[in-house]
């Protein structure tokens, strides 16, 4: 939903008819959305984190080592054939959080950015 929100935000900024207001209100729109989308990212790998462990010891109390899904350092990971994956697969070797995070940062400094354009430089987002 982030992304969406993201992608209808700079559709209004970035025609070339909004006026500057319209500009500064979408991109600090998408710039509160960055930070809350992150701080919601942060907020869930933490209690992943939480809930792995939980899962772990639990596991390896009550169930046999066969069923012990949730082992130290996800191991599993590992496990996925390159193949399979295909072109896809280095895909793999980024940390999903990492990925997400920069790309919400990247997204916030482009909002950033046409703030600023719209504030000191207005006639690059005009239609000539």
């Amino acid at each position: 939903m982030a992304l969406s929100a993201h992608a209808f935000l700079f559709t209004i900024s970035l025609a070339a008819d909004t006026s500057r207001t319209a500009r500064i209100m979408s991109m600090a729109l998408s710039f509160l959305i960055t930070l809350l989308t992150s701080r919601l990212f942060i907020g869930h790998m933490k209690r992943e984190v939480s809930d792995r462990a939980w899962l772990a010891a639990f596991e390896k109390q009550y169930l046999p080592p066969l069923c012990q899904t949730h082992i130290k350092d996800w191991k599993f990971r590992t496990s996925i054939h390159p193949k399979k994956a295909g072109w896809m697969y280095p895909l793999f070797a980024l940390p999903a959080f990492g990925v997400w995070r920069d790309g919400m940062m990247v997204l916030g400094g482009c909002a950033l950015s046409v703030i600023g354009i719209t504030i000191w430089k207005p006639a690059l987002l005009e239609n000539k």
